[in-house]
């Protein structure tokens, strides 16, 4: 009964915050991505955001309050990840397993963020369309083992 009353006050605050969303941004979601599904609106510093699957894809959709279009990142599926983007993340890191691909679509470009590791890092690597390589992240693993003692704490 706990989770039923929960699930029931998600809904309800939920779909009063659907209502908050102006006008004009939900007519311009509905147009641009008109088989949306399991859509979830959050208010941003840019404007609203909508989480939001389409077939597989989960895609997060930004408008500001007017209903223009600013940004839409998507994670990629396995399989999908485009192989230019690939093929030159491997070129630059060749031991690496791409482990997720996400892109981020404005009106001016199309940028690629990856996520790649091998035994030493791992990578956050954004990419423009072409392939060329904008910025790197790179985290060394430590492999180091420590031994805590309970008495080295005296």
């Amino acid at each position: 009964m706990k989770n039923l009353l929960i699930g029931a006050a998600l809904l309800i605050s939920a779909s009063v915050f659907a209502q908050d969303v102006p006008s004009a941004v939900t007519k311009s979601f509905k147009a641009k991505f008109p088989n949306a599904k399991e859509v979830d609106w959050n208010e941003s510093d840019e404007g609203f955001e909508a989480d939001f699957y389409m077939g597989n894809e989960n895609k997060v959709v930004t408008f500001n309050e007017n209903g223009n279009w600013l940004q839409t990142s998507t994670n990629l599926e396995e399989g999908k990840f485009p192989p230019l983007i690939i093929k030159a993340v491997k070129a630059k890191y060749n031991s690496v397993e791409v482990e997720s691909v996400q892109m981020v679509e404005t009106k001016t470009s199309t940028i690629y963020n990856v996520n790649a590791s091998n035994e030493k890092a791992s990578y956050t690597i954004k990419l423009d369309k072409t392939g060329k390589i904008l910025n790197v992240e790179e985290i060394i693993n430590d492999d180091s083992d420590y031994d805590f003692d309970e008495e080295d704490d005296e």
